[in-house]
């Protein structure tokens, strides 16, 4: 049985989604079946990662509330942490702010006191760009600090990318458009980032690098896990400053089952509203309407969220753009 989970786990980058998808419903049902509790609880903690893309945003967070209340009744204290950040990712790409907090703060204190640093530090990760688009960058760059001295202790390859992480949200949200972009350039990683690098330096006001840029690193549409929703939300916004009407299309089919949302990916990288790139989308493939409507939905969730950075910017791409 615990083959069947560790499978599903092992295929991510590999697998179709509807053959881990079978696996992790074969696995769920023996576990049930058999009716161990510390079988369950394993499997649905490894389900969760193993399913992970944006249309899975309902069914992690399900499964993830399960594991938590099983933890919590089993007393098992180590996967009460792991339940608990997971269900609080999930709750961020809802944008489910509050109940975002309240879950990591589930996990926060038993983290702590078992010494789960990196758990630990996912969890306070989720909440640096909150604290930087709501104009609390000294906080911000305070929690990062304990981040980077958590990290210290932990020897998993995720970790510092956590960190470098953090530092570009901070360099985003205090206007340093620019720096976070040749930042990301820079990373070693083979991850789908040139539409984040792109949307940076058109906000950066360098509109026609951006171009040159694209043209040498093409954005990548068709992958979709756990990285996709940042991924198609940063090409909406690039689309919008190209003038590019086809990408713009593209994106929106792809992100308006998201509107509502938060754009992220992982457990870091919140960039506030999908409706906010919905709009970009919609005016670049010619709907005014449409785009008026879905940024009048961003404006109010930024004012819902206590997002003011990212309103501003809102304000000033309506008016650069006219919806």
């Amino acid at each position: 049985m615990p083959v069947l989970i560790a499978l599903a786990m092992e295929l991510y980058e590999v697998a179709a989604y509807d053959e881990r998808r079978a696996l992790v419903d074969d696995a769920l049902a023996m576990a049930r079946r058999i009716g161990d509790d510390e079988l369950l609880l394993h499997t649905l903690l490894v389900a969760t990662p193993a399913l992970w893309k944006p249309s899975t945003m309902a069914d992690r967070l399900a499964l993830s509330t399960e594991a938590v209340a099983l933890a919590d009744r089993t007393g098992n204290r180590v996967a009460l942490v792991s339940a608990s950040a997971q269900r609080a990712i999930a709750l961020n790409e809802l944008g489910r702010r509050a109940e975002t907090d309240a879950a990591r703060d589930v996990a926060r204190g038993p983290a702590d006191e078992l010494r789960l640093h990196y758990p630990r530090m996912v969890v306070e990760a989720l909440g640096i760009p909150w604290l930087s688009l709501g104009g609390h960058a000294e906080e911000a760059r305070e929690l990062t600090a304990l981040i980077t001295e958590l990290s210290t202790r932990v020897s998993l390859p995720g970790a510092n990318a956590l960190v470098v992480g953090c530092g570009i949200s901070i360099a985003v949200w205090s206007g340093q458009y620019e720096q976070a972009a040749r930042t990301v350039m820079e990373l070693p990683s083979t991850l789908p980032v040139s539409s984040s690098v792109a949307a940076l330096l058109c906000r950066a006001g360098e509109v026609e690098e951006a171009r040159e840029y694209r043209v040498s690193h093409p954005f990548d549409l068709d992958v979709d896990d756990w990285f996709s929703l940042l991924n198609w939300c940063h090409a909406a916004e690039a689309a919008a400053y190209l003038g590019d009407a086809a990408l713009g299309s593209a994106t929106y089919e792809r992100l308006l089952p998201y509107a509502g949302c938060n754009s992220c990916a992982g457990s870091g990288n919140t960039t506030g509203p999908v409706d906010r790139y919905l709009a970009l989308a919609a005016y670049v493939r010619g709907d005014l309407a449409a785009a008026t409507a879905h940024a009048r939905e961003a404006d109010r969730l930024c004012r819902e969220w206590q997002i003011p950075v990212l309103l501003k910017l809102l304000d000033d791409q309506r008016h650069l753009f006219g919806f």
